[in-house]
């Protein structure tokens, strides 16, 4: 955050501000291109040799989880103060949530019926399946994106110092970020598409706040973000179990 000192000159401020200027663009960039490459992979090579949130699982897991330990390591200094005064309430709440999800899966598949067609014309929406597999190896992917979340956020406030700022800075860029979305996978997928750049857009009203002003708040964050994809599934097969008894 930009902080002019008493005696500064206005060229010295002009200077630090250009500086500051040039790091921020260059951070984004970098995030922009690591958010790039790793989507790149997974659905480029690794598609290709069938792992994703079903198949093969487990190197999905693997994949997003080096990423992410990767990632704080690299951006480490800028993600550790976030982690600093631990309280057990975060904690809790992950566990609840992370039941919860197993829990409202069994309930599921046990008394709705199962919407195939809506499955097989999306193929790629996995979370449509309520797969337990999905569930395992998505919990590694939400933590890459969260990890990716909190450094942008914590990009920007670190140089602006402004809440406000921060919230439109993380909207615009994560939202851009899912963009390509609404055309990748076609007319029904491009739906899906919208769903997410939506959501991106609400979750720029919130996550920067909880990060950044509540202890850990970033776990609960990790937990919202976890439970919108449930919550999505369900809402798809209990729909879909509305309009068979109609």
């Amino acid at each position: 955050m930009f902080t002019a000192s008493p005696g500064m000159d206005r060229q010295s401020r002009t200077e630090q501000l250009r500086v500051m200027y040039y790091r921020f663009v260059g951070t984004i960039l970098v995030w922009f291109a690591i958010w790039f490459v790793v989507w790149r992979v997974f659905y480029g090579p690794l598609a290709r040799r069938r792992i994703n949130y079903i198949d093969r699982f487990q190197w999905t897991a693997v994949y997003f989880l080096a990423v992410s330990v990767s990632i704080f390591l690299l951006f480490r200094d800028m993600l550790a103060p976030l982690a600093r005064n631990p309280v057990a309430a975060p904690f809790v709440v992950l566990a609840v949530t992370s039941l919860m999800q197993i829990l409202l899966y069994r309930l599921a598949l046990r008394n709705l019926q199962r919407p195939t067609e809506l499955i097989e014309d999306n193929p790629r929406e996995m979370f449509l399946a309520l797969d337990y597999r999905y569930l395992f190896s998505k919990a590694f992917e939400v933590l890459f994106q969260q990890i990716m979340i909190v450094l942008l956020i914590a990009v920007t406030w670190r140089e602006t110092g402004s809440l406000v700022v921060t919230m439109v800075v993380f909207a615009g860029i994560f939202a851009a970020a899912h963009l390509p979305l609404l055309k990748l996978y076609g007319e029904q997928s491009g739906f899906f598409g919208k769903i997410y750049v939506v959501a991106s857009l609400v979750a720029a009203l919130v996550f920067p706040v909880i990060i950044l002003k509540v202890a850990l708040g970033f776990i609960y964050t990790y937990a919202m973000h976890s439970l919108f994809f449930t919550g999505l599934g369900l809402w798809f097969w209990w729909r879909h179990a509305g309009a068979s008894t109609n």
